[in-house]
């Protein structure tokens, strides 16, 4: 949970990625455009969980002092 927090703008966009992935395959329109491809939606999700465990080098074990 720490990690998901001192990394919250790489968890937001992550979670936002895998929103926007699912609300794809549910045939929402996003921005006025038809729904995205399946594969492309399940590789926006799969990014956006990437994003949500990715660690930010300089917050977590960076050379960085908080």
């Amino acid at each position: 949970m720490k990690s998901f927090l001192s990394n919250w703008k790489t968890t937001a966009g992550g979670a936002l990625t895998v929103g926007l992935g699912v609300a794809s395959l549910l045939g929402v329109k996003i921005a006025g455009q038809a729904p995205v491809d399946p594969q492309v939606a399940i590789g926006l999700i799969t990014g956006g969980m990437a994003l949500i465990f990715a660690k930010d080098g300089n917050v977590t074990g960076g050379s960085t002092r908080q």
